[in-house]
């Protein structure tokens, strides 16, 4: 007969199983049924402009689950918005604004995380308010944080803040790379790093931008990822090969991406930049959008006219054409980023250009293109330029002469003002540069 020992063991393993404590989920929630219905209630309540409900609902989604981001940024908007009225009413504006939300929100944070000092969510949403004004504090509570759960992701970001508006590049760099291997499943936490790439690594940021835009085909951070490669690379072929993978997206990625790929076929194939207007003309119908791409199909039909005229040898008939055709303003629409009579504007006075070299007016389509070239500097406008340059027995060193004389002509001196330099802060006016390449920055870092 078998011992009894072993079942006896066996039922004291089960019993400590039972009453062992569990152990907390590593990583950040993506929220549990009951914070998502406070959740859920909160937007509600801030569509219909009541943000004291909203920030009550966003108050209790955190303090039931606050490992979950969402529920943390959702409720500081609305403290934001509730408070901005406050100091609207206040008159207080800028910098001071700013500030005085900072205090409103703190002490809630820090009452949270003086009551719950092992719960990583409250040490690293108090870090994150903190890591703008107060970074050594923020680092110390997001080490705080790890050090009860090394996979909570959102403190390796919010570290990687702290490190960028110190100036540590390779620090930002590895708390973002530690990130996105902590939350392998988080599409965010990989773009952040692979944002942080691209100044510096561009190859390792172009094979995770490719693998991730595999790997989350339908995401809309992989599809921002996927246009940044299009934005970053020289390559004008995996330019239009990324562009024609996000060209069943939508949203404000699909306007972007859409807008580049038009640019590149309006100088390329005009053929293919009409094919794309109609059919985000037909796709965005009404509004704004829908107006400047059906706009777009009508310039780039003229360009299309014109240039059958030239390739016809009808340059009398093209010229005559675009005076009628002359570029026009689009009026009443303004939408950064999306505007797309720029790129056919282009083409049509490069085309002007060719019909009056073909009417022997090779000195006046010079100019033209040189003008063009002093407002759009860039590769393909220097090409033309340097043609026509040709033409005219201009040497490459004679036409480089002809735009710096038409720039020192046509500039006017930038206004003095005072500036301080980065990352050293040392202060002095903008005339002390005079002669040095100056790259103005209004935001970063603070």
């Amino acid at each position: 007969m078998p011992s009894p020992f072993p079942a006896r063991a066996f039922l004291l393993v089960c019993a400590f199983l039972l009453v062992a404590p569990r152990l907390a989920a590593p990583q950040e929630s993506r929220g549990t049924p009951a914070a998502r219905a406070e959740l859920t209630r909160g937007q509600a309540a801030a569509k219909a402009g009541d943000y004291v409900t909203a920030e009550s609902a966003f108050k209790r989604a955190v303090e039931l689950d606050p490992a979950w981001p969402e529920a943390h940024s959702s409720y500081q908007m609305a403290v934001r918005s509730v408070a901005g009225a406050r100091i609207a009413e206040d008159g207080v504006v800028g910098g001071a604004s700013a500030a005085k939300y900072q205090k409103i929100i703190e002490p809630q944070y820090a009452s949270w995380v003086k009551a719950h000092p092992k719960t990583p969510g409250y040490l690293w949403a108090y870090a994150d308010i903190l890591a703008g004004t107060d970074p050594a504090k923020a680092e110390d509570l997001c080490k705080h944080a790890l050090a009860v759960d090394a996979a909570f992701a959102p403190a390796y970001r919010t570290l990687a803040r702290v490190a960028s508006a110190r100036g540590g590049v390779k620090a930002q760099l590895g708390f973002l790379r530690q990130a996105s291997k902590t939350a392998p499943d988080s599409p965010s936490y990989l773009q952040a790093y692979i944002g942080a790439l691209w100044p510096s690594d561009f190859a390792t940021a172009r094979t995770l931008a490719l693998q991730m835009a595999d790997r989350f085909p339908s995401d809309a951070e992989a599809a921002e990822v996927l246009f940044d490669l299009a934005a970053h690379t020289d390559d004008a072929s995996e330019k239009v090969q990324c562009l024609e993978r996000l060209r069943q997206q939508s949203g404000t990625v699909l306007q972007r991406a859409m807008r580049l790929l038009y640019d590149l076929y309006a100088a390329s194939d005009p053929t293919k930049a009409l094919a794309l207007a109609e059919e985000m003309a037909a796709r965005t119908p009404g509004g704004p959008t829908g107006r400047i791409w059906a706009d777009a199909v009508a310039r780039q039909k003229d360009v299309l006219r014109v240039r059958a005229m030239i390739e016809r040898k009808q340059f009398s008939e093209a010229v005559a054409l675009l005076d009628v055709r002359a570029p026009r303003a689009l009026a009443g629409i303004v939408i950064p980023n999306v505007d797309l009579s720029e790129s056919s504007d282009q083409q049509l006075v490069l085309l002007r250009a060719e019909a009056e070299a073909g009417l022997d007016q090779t000195n006046r389509a010079y100019e033209r293109v040189m003008d063009l070239f002093l407002q759009y500097p860039g590769d393909h406008i220097r090409d033309v330029l340097s043609r026509y340059g040709s033409a005219l027995g201009k040497t490459p060193a004679r036409q480089d002469d002809d735009v710096r004389a038409r720039l020192t002509r046509d500039g006017k001196p930038a206004p003095d003002f005072p500036i301080a330099t980065y990352p050293d802060g040392r202060k002095g006016l903008l005339s002390d540069l005079r002669g040095k390449v100056v790259l103005l920055n209004f935001w970063f870092p603070t």
